[in-house]
């Protein structure tokens, strides 16, 4: 089973991936991806990049700077589009290429991609797992793991499909508005209806 995660910011797709590797599944994250993309660019993408923004996402070292690229993109969606547009194809090579080797190892595999739906990577998985929790809980974590505030988390939203929309377009949903262990329940009963299959 190769199975996408995706959900809103804030949700616990983090903790339900985590959940996973427990269970001894191959677990991919897209931020984290990402996350290495940029901080490891190729020649060709800091082109691309110095293209269309300049110097702007740059630090002092001339490396891609975090803050910057948060700071320039996440509240405007053009430019944000742009971004992605940058660094999406890169992060499809890699995702095709670990589901490959998932098929060919004969391993299930948990692909944690906020944008799943936006990016239309739903065709890549056997099945969509959507992760709930609600805005007002989902805003209280943000706020206090991730020191956001109510203006940032209301901007990165809105550059993401609403939560309920990702429900009901996933095949399965895990509700994350109680405690791990009721998680953990939630993810049994699933790896039983998959492993039925």
């Amino acid at each position: 089973m190769i199975l996408g995660i995706t959900g809103a910011i804030g949700s616990g797709k983090s903790l339900v991936t985590q959940s996973f590797s427990r269970r001894q599944w191959y677990v991919f994250s897209a931020d984290e991806c990402c996350r290495l993309l940029w901080q490891s660019p190729d020649a060709a993408m800091l082109e691309k990049v110095r293209k269309h923004f300049g110097e702007a996402l740059f630090n002092e070292a001339g490396k891609l700077d975090r803050q910057k690229i948060a700071d320039a993109v996440f509240g405007d969606p053009e430019k944000m589009k742009t971004w992605l547009a940058l660094l999406y194809p890169a992060l499809k090579k890699t995702i095709d290429a670990e589901i490959a080797r998932c098929r060919a190892e004969k391993r299930n595999g948990a692909f944690e991609v906020p944008l799943l739906f936006e990016n239309h990577y739903e065709t890549e998985f056997d099945a969509i797992l959507a992760v709930w929790s609600g805005k007002t809980l989902r805003h209280a974590r943000l706020r206090q793991y991730r020191q956001l505030d109510e203006a940032e988390i209301v901007r990165r939203e809105a550059l993401q499909m609403a939560e309920d929309q990702k429900l009901e377009l996933a095949d399965f949903a895990v509700v994350n508005t109680a405690d791990e262990a009721w998680v953990e329940c939630q993810l049994d009963e699933l790896e039983k209806i998959i492993n039925q299959h």
